[in-house]
């Protein structure tokens, strides 16, 4: 039997990933020998250098850690990533792992966290990548052209993105899904901002954390992020959201 074309869903599945991302934006196996284990949670650990910054975040947003360790990130001013050497096993584990958290904290519903089981079962290409912040991206692309993607926080133990995209993905209220994004990372408290770039979107923005939760939920696609933003980006980020959502390029009169 052929084994299906990979690429021939992968632009699809890029272009809704991104746009999960932009709009909302974009969770076992027994590990492998001792020793492999060990080499893996050295290579999962492992950062870039950084260097020392000085935080200009409020007193707010220097208590909260997961504000405090996406800002030092964004202020690296470096998006690169590596290629990360993991077996397949271990990216399973990661991501089936960060499916149980986010099943247990509320964010996923049971027969979502069902369907990203199978998503996980099914034949397909595994990769991973680190930032040069820390973080570790885990993906899993299914042939059938399916996805499902985490992004971990390793110094907090958190998944800061998440997505999965599977046919038979229920849509989930995006007001209900941001609550319970919240209520997740432990930022449910506290001023905050909710925008709604448009019917599938809501974020939730904190001016003192330079912080911005946001969640994604359509027919076969479902998204949660967080982000640190600048004031500036934030606001540039909805205006071009709302002038997506209308047609017409930021500043300009909707057609």
């Amino acid at each position: 039997m052929n084994r299906p074309n990979a690429s021939a869903g992968r632009p699809a599945l890029r272009r809704a990933a991104w746009a999960a991302a932009a709009a909302g934006l974009a969770l076992c196996l027994a590990l492998p020998a001792l020793l492999c284990g060990a080499e893996t949670a050295a290579l999962e650990r492992g950062t870039l250098a950084r260097p020392a910054l000085e935080s200009t975040l409020t007193a707010e947003g220097q208590a909260d850690p997961l504000a405090q360790a996406l800002y030092q990130g964004r202020m690296l001013f470096d998006t690169s990533t590596q290629n990360m050497e993991l077996d397949q096993d271990t990216i399973y584990t990661r991501l089936a792992q960060g499916t149980a958290r986010l099943q247990q904290g509320g964010v996923l519903e049971d027969a979502a966290a069902g369907l990203i089981g199978e998503l996980l079962d099914a034949e397909g290409e595994w990769n991973a990548t680190r930032s040069a912040d820390g973080r570790v991206g885990y993906e899993h692309f299914v042939y059938s052209g399916h996805l499902v993607q985490m992004t971990w926080l390793p110094d907090l133990g958190l998944p800061v993105e998440f997505m999965a995209a599977h046919p038979s993905l229920p849509a989930v209220d995006p007001d209900l899904l941001l609550q319970r994004w919240q209520a997740f990372l432990g930022e449910d408290s506290g001023s905050w901002q909710t925008l709604q770039p448009d019917d599938q979107v809501r974020m939730a923005w904190s001016a003192d954390r330079q912080l911005l939760l946001s969640v994604f939920s359509g027919p076969g696609t479902l998204a949660v992020h967080a982000y640190s933003l600048s004031p500036q980006d934030c606001q540039a980020m909805v205006e071009q959201l709302q002038a997506d959502a209308a047609g017409s390029l930021p500043g300009e009169a909707a057609p």
